[in-house]
C-alpha cells in the first residue's frame, strides 16, 4: 500500500513538473484568430523585401537551455517540498488507518 501511495505521489509530481515545463515553453505563443486567415486584398511584393545574404538578421527560434534550466529550478525545489510534505501527511493517515484497523482487530478478537 506504501509503495502504490508513494509511486502514485512521484508520477503525480513528475507529471506537474512536465505540464509546467509545458506551460512555460508555450506561455509566449498568442493566439489570434484574425491571422489565421490570408488577405487576398494584401500585395505582396516579395522582390523589394528581398537583401542581400550578407544583410540578413537571422533569429534563433530555440530557448537557449540554460534560460530554461533556470526557469525550471524553482518549480522543482517547490515540487519538492510539496512532495515532502504529500508524503509527511500520507505516512500520518496511513498510520492512523493502521492504528484503526488494529483497534478493529482487537475489538473482533474480543467479542469472539
Amino acid at each position: 500500500m506504501k509503495k502504490s501511495i508513494r509511486v502514485l505521489l512521484v508520477l503525480l509530481a513528475v507529471g506537474a513538473v512536465v505540464g509546467l515545463i509545458i506551460a512555460y515553453l508555450c506561455k509566449d505563443k498568442e493566439w489570434d484568430e484574425e491571422d489565421d486567415f490570408f488577405d487576398d486584398e494584401d500585395d505582396f511584393d516579395l522582390d523589394d523585401d528581398l537583401k542581400a545574404t550578407g544583410e540578413r538578421e537571422y533569429v534563433d527560434l530555440q530557448k537557449p537551455v540554460e534560460d530554461v534550466k533556470e526557469a525550471v529550478k524553482p518549480v522543482v525545489e517547490e515540487a519538492k517540498k510539496v512532495m515532502a510534505d504529500a508524503a509527511e501527511k500520507a505516512k500520518a493517515v496511513a498510520e492512523d488507518v493502521k492504528a484503526k484497523v488494529e483497534e478493529y482487530k482487537a475489538d473482533v478478537r474480543n467479542k469472539i
